[in-house]
Parts: C-alpha cells; sequence; structure tokens
C-alpha cells in the first residue's frame, strides 16, 4: 500500500526528515515547468550521495532501472486499451516541422500530461481529460493523419469518462462496466467475473476478455498478455541478479520465474526474499496494487529502483513494532502475537519510476500485501526521500500560508515537517503491517471486502498514526522531545483535517471523491465532523478552513473509529464497509470544494508534481557495463521520449 502527501518547504530552509535525514537545498533547480493552469507541475529528483555507491553497486541499480523502464507500455495499456497508441501519435507529430506555434505549444502540453498521467486519465482522480486543440483544430494542421479510430478516446469527454468508477449510476452498469481501464473488456460484466472460480477471480495477474461464453482470464506471463514487455523486464532483472547475493539473488531470481510462469504462488516466494533482505541497491517490481481495478483484486504493474539510506526515528518505530501492536485499540484477539520477524523500514532515493509508481509518485510504500504474509513474515517499508523533497520544495510554504488559520500558521512551520512524517511512518512502519485477520475468514479480507477495501486500508493506516502521536514510546524513540508532543499531535491533526479540505480540489466539478486515498482521508474527516466535537469548518472572509475546538476529543474519535475499521477488516465485513464508504468517504461540500478550487488556482498550487531523475550513463569497456554516471540536465520531455525507446530494447543505450 502506498501514502501520498504534500509536505510544504520554506524559503531559507533545508529539508529535515524526522530525526535529522536532511539535504542541503540551494543551487538546485527544482520547479521545471507547470501545466495546465498549474493543475500539474514538473519536478527534478536528485540523487545526493549516489557517488557513495561502489560501480557495482551503480551498475546493478541500473540494470534494476531498465528492468523497470521496460514495463513502461504494460501499465499504459492497463490503463486504457487506446493509449499506447494516442501517446505514440502525439510524440511522432512533435517531430513535424511547420506546425503552427500556438497548435505546437498546444500539442506539447497534451503530450506531457500524457506522459504524466500514463494515459488521457488523470493519475489521481481516474476522469478523462482531452487536449487544448480541438480535432478541427487537428484535421486543419494534420489532414493526412488518419484518427478515425482514436477520435473518442482523445477528444470525447464523455465516452467512457472515468478509469475506475466505484459508484456507477444504474445507466452506466456496474463497476466493471462503468470502468474505461483495460483489465475487463468492453462490454464485460461483474456477474460474469463473479461466476468464475475463485482461483481466478482472486488471480492478481490477469485481465479477462470477453467471450461467447462469459469472461476468459488472460495471465500477464511470457506467452501470455505482455509478453515482449515480460522479457525486457526479465533480461535486466536476471543482470541485476547477477550482481546480487543472499536473500535479494533469491528474490530476483523468483521474480523472474514469476513472470515467466505466471505463477503467483512463485511472487509470493519472491515477496518474501524481497522483504527480508535489506541491500543497499533495491527494486519494486510487478503488478502490485490494486486501486485501479474496480473489484480491487488485479494489481496494476510498476517498477521501481532505488538505493537506501538510513534514519534512527524510522528504525525505532520498526524495533518496537510489538509494543505498538500490544496497544492497538481493539480486540486483543485480532493483535499480531510473538512477533519474530520485524518490518523491515528505511528512507530511499529513487533513480527512476515507472507504470504506476511514476512519473506522480508516491511518498511511502508498504509491502507485500498479502495479508497472511505481513502476519507471518513482516512488511518492508520505504520512505522516497528526494521525492519528498523534491516535491516539497515546489510547494514554497503557499499550502501553509493559503490553507491555515492565522493563529495554526506558526506551529505549523514548526511542526507541519515533522507531523507529516510521523504520519507516514506510522502510516506505512505500524499502520498497513498491523494486526490479524479473524481465523473465521478463509480468505484474504481484499477478498471479502471488495472495492472499498483500498480506502478502507488506507484509512485504517491513517488513523493507527493518529492514535498513537500521543504515546510516550515516540519520545522514547527520539522522534521528538517530551514538551513538544502537544504541538506535534495538533499539527498532526490539523494536517489530515485541512489537508482533506484542500483535497476535496480532486474532485474537481464533481460532488463525489473517486480515488482510494481521497476516500480514505474523507471517511476520516466526516466521521469525526459528525461524530465528535473535537473540530468545525469555519468560514473567514469567504474562505472555509478547519478550526480545532476539543484535541481529546477528536483522539478519542480516531481511536473510536480505528477499532472499527480494524474489527471490519478482520471479519471481512463488506456490508459495513459499504455501509461507512457511502455515509462518510464519497459524498463532498460542494461550497467547500469550489472555495478549495478558487484558492489553489489563486496561488499556483498545484494538484499534482511529477518526478524528473537524473540520467544515468553506462560506463561500458570491452562490452560491459562497468560503471554509471550521472547527468542532471536531462528534461521532462526528453527523458520520457528516451524512457519510450528503452522500454522496447535490452540495447544499452
Amino acid at each position: 500500500m502506498k501514502k501520498l502527501f504534500w509536505i510544504p518547504a520554506f524559503a531559507g530552509m533545508t529539508m529535515v526528515i524526522a530525526s535529522g535525514f536532511c539535504h542541503t537545498a540551494f543551487a538546485k533547480e527544482w520547479l521545471l515547468q507547470k501545466l495546465k493552469n498549474n493543475e500539474f507541475a514538473v519536478a527534478r529528483a536528485y540523487l545526493d550521495d549516489f557517488g557513495k555507491l561502489s560501480p557495482k553497486e551503480k551498475v546493478q541499480l541500473y540494470f534494476l532501472f531498465r528492468a523497470a523502464a521496460a514495463g513502461r507500455d504494460i501499465y499504459y495499456d492497463q490503463r486504457h486499451r487506446s493509449a499506447i497508441a494516442i501517446c505514440d501519435l502525439m510524440e511522432l507529430l512533435l517531430h513535424h516541422k511547420n506546425i503552427p506555434a500556438d497548435f505546437r505549444a498546444k500539442l506539447e502540453e497534451y503530450a506531457k500530461l500524457l506522459w504524466i498521467n500514463n494515459s488521457q486519465y488523470h493519475v489521481r482522480t481516474g476522469l478523462k481529460f482531452a487536449p487544448a486543440f480541438t480535432k478541427e483544430e487537428f484535421k486543419k494542421v494534420f489532414p493526412d493523419v488518419d484518427i478515425s479510430g482514436l477520435e473518442e478516446a482523445i477528444f470525447d469527454t464523455t465516452v467512457e469518462p472515468v478509469l475506475t468508477n466505484l459508484t456507477p449510476t444504474p445507466k452506466e452498469g456496474d463497476i466493471i462496466q462503468a470502468s474505461a481501464n483495460n483489465i475487463y473488456d468492453r462490454g464485460l460484466k461483474l456477474s460474469q467475473v463473479e461466476a468464475l472460480s475463485p482461483f481466478w477471480k482472486s488471480k492478481l495477474n490477469a485481465r479477462f476478455a470477453q467471450t461467447a461464453t462469459g469472461a476468459k482470464p488472460e495471465t500477464y506471463k511470457i506467452g501470455g498478455v505482455y509478453s515482449g514487455e515480460i522479457a525486457n523486464i526479465i533480461h535486466f532483472l536476471k543482470k541485476a541478479a547477477a550482481l546480487s547475493e543472499g536473500l535479494q539473488k533469491e528474490g530476483l531470481e523468483e521474480l523472474s520465474h514469476y513472470y515467466e510462469t505466471g505463477d503467483e504462488e512463485v511472487f509470493r516466494k519472491a515477496s518474501i526474499a524481497w522483504l527480508q533482505s535489506e541491500p543497499k541497491v533495491d527494486t519494486i517490481n510487478g503488478f502490485i496494487e490494486s486501486y485501479m481495478d474496480p473489484r480491487q483484486v488485479v494489481g496494476s504493474w510498476e517498477g521501481m529502483a532505488y538505493y537506501t539510506s538510513q534514519d534512527p526515528v524510522l528504525k525505532g518505530f520498526a524495533e518496537n513494532v510489538q509494543y505498538f501492536e500490544d496497544h492497538m485499540p481493539w480486540k486483543e484477539e485480532y493483535r499480531r502475537k510473538n512477533i519474530s520477524a520485524k518490518p523491515v523500514a528505511t528512507l530511499i532515493n529513487v533513480v527512476g519510476a515507472v507504470g504506476e509508481a511514476g512519473p506522480v509518485t508516491w511518498g511511502g510504500i508498504n509491502l507485500p500485501n498479502y495479508q497472511d504474509i505481513r502476519a507471518k513474515f513482516g512488511s518492508k517499508n520505504v520512505i522516497l526521500a528526494n521525492v519528498i523533497e523534491a516535491k516539497s520544495q515546489v510547494t514554497k510554504g503557499m499550502v501553509i500560508k493559503e490553507f491555515y488559520l492565522p493563529e495554526y500558521q506558526q506551529l505549523m512551520k514548526k511542526y507541519y515537517k515533522v507531523a507529516r512524517f510521523m504520519m507516514l511512518y506510522m502510516h506505512e512502519v505500524i499502520g498497513h503491517g498491523s494486526g490479524v485477520a479473524d481465523e473465521k475468514l478463509k480468505v484474504d479480507p481484499r477478498d471479502a471486502i471488495g472495492k472499498n477495501y483500498g480506502a478502507w486500508e488506507e484509512a485504517r493506516a491513517d488513523l493507527v498514526a493518529m492514535y498513537f502521536i500521543n504515546d510516550p514510546k515516540l519520545v522514547a524513540i527520539g522522534a521528538f522531545k517530551k514538551k513538544e508532543q502537544e504541538e506535534v499531535m495538533k499539527a498532526l491533526y490539523l494536517m489530515e483535517l485541512q489537508g482533506q479540505l484542500i483535497t476535496l480540489r480532486n474532485a474537481k466539478t464533481e460532488n463525489i471523491l473517486r480515488e482510494a486515498h481521497d476516500r480514505s482521508e474523507q471517511l476520516i474527516f466526516e466521521y469525526l465532523r459528525q461524530n465528535t466535537k473535537g473540530f468545525e469548518v469555519v468560514e473567514q472572509n469567504g474562505n472555509f478552513n478547519v478550526k480545532i475546538n476539543d484535541l481529546d476529543a477528536l483522539h478519542k474519535g480516531a481511536s473510536e473509529l480505528l477499532k472499527i475499521l480494524h474489527e471490519a477488516k478482520a471479519v471481512g465485513n463488506k456490508k459495513l464497509v459499504d455501509e461507512f464508504m457511502d455515509k462518510y468517504g464519497t459524498q463532498i461540500n460542494p461550497t467547500w470544494r469550489d472555495n478549495i478550487v478558487k484558492r489553489s488556482k489563486e496561488i499556483g498550487l498545484p494538484d499534482q508534481v511529477a518526478m524528473t531523475f537524473p540520467k544515468m550513463i553506462p560506463v561500458i569497456k570491452k562490452g560491459e557495463v562497468v560503471d554509471i554516471r550521472l547527468d542532471n540536465k536531462e528534461g521532462f520531455e526528453e527523458q520520457q521520449r528516451r524512457l519510450g525507446r528503452i522500454s522496447k530494447t535490452t540495447e544499452m543505450e
């Protein structure tokens, strides 16, 4: 599972993560450009300490990056059946000369938006977007280009308007019929998929075709769906495995075998080896998260390569996982006992993120997602340090200045970063991996709960942080001083609640939230608003902001909600989950949304920030890669074009 967030930075300050991980922010180019009226920004991430890696580690890292790049088209195709064709066409047209300047600007922006979103669907909301140029303008500039098969996919936002629709109207059909993604053939119905055997209904790495007799599963593997792309992934995984040892080598070899066979049991073995290893250079590669699947089962492809750093506070959470488990507010029978496999927790610097992992990249990751593996073997938690820093530098403190009441601004300037990292660390390390399912539940809670599982689990992990933020153990592990704890706690609750008000802008002109993380935070916001007197939304000078009235009442409400969420997950109580999500997690206040949208536009706050990473250039001697050097000058368009080229080959750059 993953966590997204903003971290505002302030001019003249360095970026500090928890207890002392820091990078100097001076003399670095952070913001590269903004697009679509500031809705999107492109930032540059840096790789501090890359030079401290050995040549062997750098080469291994490069091969893992190439394995990630090789799967780019898989995710494009998973998002929409026309996404690859549209992206390839726009990239090709950019090479044309003698294009009118105003049209070229619109064409370039559309191409960049396609790269940022991996398709013509918004990376966060899942809503379809169209180019700034019209169909008529396109045909005037390119009269000989036949786009008859792509016109609706490019220009008509009323056709297949939502990537993943969990709240369809009766006219739109069921959640599969109403969703535009390519996990399911068009025309396929939910009932047809539900008619399949439990094995196929719960399979992580398969899509479903429409046949005369119903739904036909098609596995992602060599000889199956995406065979060509997977072959290139395997090629580079094996090169990286040859430079690895121990559990990492075992994990990479099992991952290759999984891609060859499509056997999910092999992927489980690879996941166990991965989470138990702690190499300096590492990767995430596979069909991982199920947010895009309306059934919350099939994994979206992603690839990421990175190297690690350390933070003692993050390590402190991992080393004390049994303490936190013992003090969870839910029933004792659902707490993990005698935890021998403590979670791995580390800071990372990302060198490349592709598929669902990028270029709009997460802030934190906790894997694997299998509940039984978490319970028995623990989990691995990574915090994307260089990505977080780059995003923070883009906002430059504008969030706090605009969206917090004056009486809270000094508090947030002082403690926002600490509160945010406490949220992130606890969300990932002691949140997602916590608790066990009821012994009577014979399937993974994800399969029992269905479409709302992703949002439910994200809310549960957030609430773990909200519950433990006032625990003395945080002082003991060095997160902050005892005298600061109450203020950090207040900052965390303000950040969570006001942050959800800011998130309402993701709804655009709709009155509902669609994305799992957005809905999870809305669930917390509305439950606490409706069931406690801890906070209220106040209007000042026409603007809406959160005001805290009773911090203890908020903490009590968070504790109660966390207990409800985990105990429902433990038994797979789909009815309760659906009722709660319908009541608290989906609907929004349009007046608040419109105000947030207006203010965001006025200050130029981007909705999403895409990353551009340093280019790794292989040093080749006698036909072998012997070292890697970095180029920090590559632009976003140049990088995306290069990723498109290298994704289709095993040749060196």
